[in-house]
């Protein structure tokens, strides 16, 4: 069997990843840190309900 590698570039794949990003990527606050523990609330906030909801109280939890 050969051992032969997909036809995939990664740094492309990796360039057009970061650009989409930067044009369709929301403004959250925690994504205005980089503040450990402001994202790790974020996190577990988000792994227990929805975005609106969560905008809703990260900023009122943090202060």
């Amino acid at each position: 069997m050969p051992d032969t590698k997909p036809d995939f570039d990664i740094r492309a794949f990796r360039n057009a990843l970061v650009e989409w990003f930067r044009r369709e990527g929301k403004d959250y606050p925690w994504r205005r840190t980089t503040d450990p523990w402001h994202i790790l609330v974020s996190e577990l906030m988000l792994q227990q309900t929805t975005i609106p909801t969560v905008l809703g109280r990260y900023e009122r939890w943090m202060r």
